[in-house]
């Protein structure tokens, strides 16, 4: 894994732990849970880099954009372009 990924899939981490925080506190729990569900393996593929690592990121990305379209923050366009996110 290359650096800039690296540094775009922590700011994603980051992003939406602040994120899942909001949704939980607004009582919106199929969104926190569903955003913690597209960010909860990414730990694991930062640890160890495997050939199917972005494929398999990009896909619980795309899910949770898919269920919840009008969400504020496209972590998968932002995993696609590796915008880099961190504060």
């Amino acid at each position: 894994m290359d650096e800039l990924t690296r540094k775009c899939l922590l700011g994603i981490i980051q992003r939406g732990i602040t994120e899942a925080r909001s949704c939980a506190l607004s009582g919106h729990n199929k969104a926190t849970a569903d955003l913690l569900d597209a960010l909860d393996n990414i730990p694991r593929h930062l640890a160890k880099w495997m050939p199917d690592s972005e494929r398999e990121i990009a896909v619980q990305l795309e899910t949770f954009q898919k269920q919840h379209p009008n969400h504020a923050t496209d972590y998968a366009a932002i995993f696609k372009k590796r915008r880099q996110t961190l504060y």
